[in-house]
């Protein structure tokens, strides 16, 4: 009989809770330096955005800036149905908003951290407090630290960590960007707080509306709609003499029609109608019809307003310097099997999760490629066992 494979995991994050959950035929041992799924309890919101409601494959990858081609096989062995039946059987229902992200119905992002780890505990993984630092392969085992030896080795330490272990080994890392970050822009809008729900946007030269709720901060822009051209842009060159041009569509308005009706209003309040009072403020003020009454504006204001209304003016000069949620760049995606999720460099070392060159949107995306890798990395792992 073949002994049991014994298997390292660096980090305990959700790609690399998630492979020892898949892989309990294996004897298990996760290194981390913090507390398991630390991170998971901060995502959507403290609510666990889980998944999202696409079950196409191909619709799925779309929403990866970066690894769309390389997710294919890996989605059609590890779906978004298979993500649900994975929750489904540690006792997590799920419900799926509107938007299509996909929450556990109790809203609580520990109770999909503390079913996890009752599966870990019940399936023997062993958790080590400490951070590797050293990863060498000697012979047919990997050695940790100086003092440890597996026979297989998952790095899984998410896309703040664990390059180097990778680079030493000799693979190729892309260098890392902010990806779903704030955004920078050259107005001052002085809108700080202000949201805007379901805000269709458009940017220049891209044929497509991007469509997601938007909240201006500080600086300028944050939120999911802010994270998706950030994404796109994440490795785009754009500064104050070369911004990111975006127009925000505040929905389809018969802006003479309106005036019209409410001819002895103030313009202002009749915007507000229609957007967020601060943001009518900005409007007027900019249009320079403030303390106006709509049966005084002319024709040529009318038309200012209405590109406010239509093409609100949004231009992108820089991204935050803290605070980014994803990043895109880890190890390329040419030294991995996307069918096993080993490297093609090093015999036994495996990848899962944002640590190799993979991210995707805001809701939902980046946590389906943690359970999606590491399911196809389990797999590869215990098929290797089999000679498979």
């Amino acid at each position: 009989m073949k002994k049991m494979l014994n298997v390292a995991v660096i980090g305990g994050g959700p790609a690399g809770c998630a492979f020892s959950c898949f892989c309990q035929k294996a004897k298990i041992t996760v290194f981390e330096k913090n507390e398991p799924l630390k991170t998971l309890l901060y995502t959507g919101g403290g609510r666990c955005n889980l998944a999202h409601a696409e079950f196409d494959i191909k619709d799925l990858a779309r929403n990866y800036p970066r690894g769309e081609k390389f997710l294919y096989s890996v989605f059609y062995r590890f779906s978004t149905s298979d993500t649900l039946k994975f929750f489904k059987s540690l006792g997590i229902d799920t419900y799926v908003q509107n938007d299509k992200r996909i929450f556990p119905k109790t809203d609580k992002a520990s109770d999909v951290r503390d079913a996890m780890l009752e599966k870990l505990k019940k399936g023997h993984v062993d958790f080590i407090r400490e951070n590797v630092v050293k990863l060498e392969k000697c012979a047919d085992v990997f050695l940790l630290n100086d003092k440890y030896e597996f026979d297989k080795v998952v790095i899984a330490t998410g896309g703040h960590a664990g390059y180097s272990l990778a680079q030493n080994l000799g693979h190729n890392i892309i260098e890392p960007k902010p990806s779903l970050v704030g955004l920078i822009t050259l107005e001052k809008f002085n809108l700080e707080g202000v949201s805007l729900r379901n805000t269709c946007m458009r940017v220049k030269n891209l044929k497509k509306t991007l469509v997601g709720d938007l909240i201006f901060t500080k600086n300028g822009i944050s939120g999911p709609l802010a994270y998706i051209v950030s994404s796109l842009f994440a490795r785009a060159t754009y500064d104050e003499s070369n911004p990111i041009e975006l127009t925000i569509d505040f929905g389809c308005i018969n802006l003479v029609e309106m005036l019209d009706k409410n001819g002895k209003k103030d313009v202002k309040n009749c915007i507000s109608e229609i957007v967020p009072k601060s943001v009518a403020e900005y409007i007027v003020n900019h249009a320079e019809v403030e303390g106006k009454k709509c049966f005084e504006i002319t024709k040529d204001k009318r038309k200012i307003l209405e590109k406010f209304l239509n093409e609100f003016p949004v231009n992108v000069v820089g991204h935050e310097k803290h605070g980014e949620v994803v990043t895109c760049g880890g190890v390329d995606l040419k030294e991995i099997n996307p069918k096993t999720m080993e490297s093609r460099i090093v015999d036994g070392l495996y990848f899962c999760g944002e640590v190799a060159d993979i991210d995707g949107f805001c809701g939902g995306f980046n946590l389906q490629n943690a359970w999606s890798t590491a399911y196809v990395a389990a797999d590869g792992v215990l098929c290797s066992r089999c000679g498979l």
